[in-house]
């Protein structure tokens, strides 16, 4: 099976073990599938790990889209 075709619980097992936010990040710019699975992810692990930077990033500089993420992920 091609890496690409896992099911969505071991890549996110995969994203879990890498020890680096860019490094998920990166991980989820392989394709749009990737994205859709761990672009949550990376959503949810900044809101309980880092505070919410992310949400108040995107209210500083009026980055709608990414509010509505971070919001979304708790």
């Amino acid at each position: 099976m091609p890496p690409l075709d896992l099911p969505p619980e071991l890549i996110l097992m995969v994203a879990n073990h890498l020890a680096q936010r860019k490094d998920i990040n990166a991980l989820s710019k392989v394709s749009r599938r990737l994205h859709s699975i761990v672009n949550p992810y990376l959503y949810r692990q900044n809101a309980r790990h880092h505070k919410s930077s992310a949400l108040v990033w995107a209210a500083r500089r009026g980055v709608a889209g990414t509010a509505q993420h971070s919001i979304h992920a708790g």
